[in-house]
């Protein structure tokens, strides 16, 4: 390891260690918490209508990944 590595590395590590606070008086509301929750539930229902539209593709991707595997493997014999 260099000097300029080291060097980099501590530097990286210090200005992150001083992004952290030391008492924090922060108010989280009710509010928050829901909309926390409102993301979270957002983002599993996106995912399961990107793999519901997506559905044929990645069955046929896989499909064909095992295919050129048997295949292969009934070459060799």
């Amino acid at each position: 390891m260099t000097v300029y590595d080291k060097v980099s590395r501590m530097l990286v590590l210090s200005l992150f260690v001083a992004m952290i606070p030391q008492v924090s008086s922060a108010y989280l509301d009710p509010g928050t918490g829901s909309y926390i929750f409102q993301v979270i539930i957002g983002v599993l229902l996106g995912g399961v209508f990107v793999l519901k539209a997506w559905w044929r593709q990645i069955v046929a991707f896989v499909s064909r990944l095992f295919s050129r595997k048997s295949r292969d493997d009934g070459s060799n014999n």
